[in-house]
């Protein structure tokens, strides 16, 4: 039960005044720390002077719930001073007579403080572009670059190092190991335009990448060679349609258009697919036989119907 709202002729009530007193005094002395503000409870993105105040609303004084806020902050306001209290009496009676501070020196530390906690909420250290020259990399220097590019050449003169100088050769990359750092510096990473440059190479259809088959033809394919590839389809389209229009050929008008149309197929195999066929080796070699594969199927067919039209003829014969 809250001490204030009890009756008038309560023991305790002028002790809740004398409290509402105390507590007065703690929140107009305020809290030392700078970056901590417990009388301003509203949000606002206006600053002082470059706008109008927040309205309050009013709120219903006197519930019960404040008073336990009220309460509750106060009893941790006592046991903040009581701790303090605790701490300047240990000071006084020597348990830490060793240790003895300025007034100067302990504004310098507050000072040193403050600005240190402001640094930590407005700076990051992965944004920060100084972190990397702040930390001393140790950059691993090579003497002859090309021995580690290609390794030992045959018939190169190899250099007979003593027992002394390999201990020694030890010694030294082992100190020089100790003094790396697991972050590398930006500068030592690969430049953006070269990363971007392996990046198009890996990628499908790329200088390094003409041997790989398992991308689907849509990302490998150029735009000139599918333009080609459509056209081809267009005209041996046509051709099959009419080659095909052709069965059963029951009139000897209708032979010879089979016999032409036949004889269209291969000048179309010859001049149009073969020569395309050839470029594809040239260009791309990995697609050349998957771009043409379903064409030379069609062929095959009507080459094929063809030949048994031929057989049974002369099978009747």
């Amino acid at each position: 039960r809250d001490r204030k709202y009890a009756e008038s002729k309560d023991l305790f009530t002028e002790c809740g005044k004398i409290d509402d007193q105390e507590m007065k005094k703690d929140i107009q002395s305020g809290v030392e720390d700078p970056l901590v503000n417990i009388v301003e409870f509203e949000d606002s993105t206006l600053d002082e002077g470059y706008g109008n105040q927040i309205e309050k609303t009013p709120t219903s004084a006197g519930t019960v719930s404040q008073a336990m806020i009220k309460r509750f902050n106060q009893h941790s306001i006592m046991v903040l001073k009581a701790s303090k209290n605790k701490i300047q009496e240990n000071l006084q009676n020597g348990v830490e007579s060793s240790v003895k501070v300025s007034e100067n020196s302990s504004d310098a530390t507050e000072h040193i403080n403050k600005k240190q906690r402001i640094q930590e909420k407005i700076l990051y250290d992965d944004l920060d572009s100084e972190a990397d020259n702040k930390t001393n990399v140790q950059h691993l220097n090579l003497s002859k670059v090309e021995r580690y590019l290609h390794g030992p050449m045959p018939g190169a003169t190899t250099e007979q190092l003593s027992t002394n100088e390999v201990a020694s050769v030890c010694r030294n990359v082992l100190q020089e190991a100790k003094h790396w750092s697991g972050r590398q510096p930006s500068s030592a990473l690969v430049s953006p335009a070269a990363a971007v440059g392996a990046l198009g190479e890996l990628s499908p259809g790329g200088a390094l990448m003409r041997g790989f088959q398992e991308q689907s033809l849509a990302e490998l394919v150029p735009s000139d060679i599918e333009k080609e590839v459509r056209n081809l389809y267009l005209a041996l389209g046509e051709l099959l349609s009419h080659f095909w229009k052709c069965f059963p050929p029951t009139t000897p008008s209708a032979e010879q258009k089979l016999v032409k149309m036949h004889e269209a197929l291969h000048r179309y195999h010859a001049v149009k697919l073969k020569p395309f066929e050839d470029k594809l080796i040239r260009e791309l070699s990995p697609l050349s036989q998957h771009l043409t594969k379903h064409l030379n199927q069609l062929l095959n067919a009507a080459y094929q119907k063809f030949g048994n039209y031929q057989k049974m003829k002369t099978h009747h014969r």
